[in-house]
């Protein structure tokens, strides 16, 4: 099944910015959009957002895109998911330092090993290990 999920950041809906244009454009292409809406939107969290975003369908044909604070969610989704996607996404990536558990990325290189749970990742390196979380 040719999927996309998008997963929105910190007060955002499914109307947000550029969601619905391109919700618009991947469906005239033949894709299933999915754009979960997150609970208390306006203070994310993993331990709240992470079961919402599991609930969706995801295949090895299954595009994930996040935004903002949906980054972080999204490397969750990726680090639980018993399967690779077709491609991860992650733009205007941003997180709060130790959002609600501090243990959720410990360096920069537990986060390249989540992107890597996907077919076509896009990662930036960093020059050293350092925390980012």
């Amino acid at each position: 099944m040719k999927n996309v999920v998008i997963l929105h950041g910190t007060g955002e809906t499914k109307d947000s910015f550029w969601f619905p244009w391109l919700t618009k454009e991947l469906e005239k292409r033949g894709y299933s959009v999915s754009l979960p809406q997150l609970p208390d939107a306006n203070h994310p969290g993993i331990k709240k957002w992470l079961p919402v975003a599991l609930k969706e369908t995801y295949t090895p044909e299954t595009v994930l895109i996040g935004h903002s604070a949906g980054c972080p969610l999204q490397l969750s989704v990726l680090e639980n998911l018993d399967l690779k996607i077709k491609q991860a996404i992650l733009v205007a990536g941003y997180a709060r330092p130790k959002l609600d558990d501090p243990n959720t990325f410990k360096t920069y290189w537990l986060i390249v090993q989540k992107v890597r749970n996907s077919k076509n990742g896009t990662h930036f390196q960093a020059k050293r290990e350092v925390d980012y979380f």
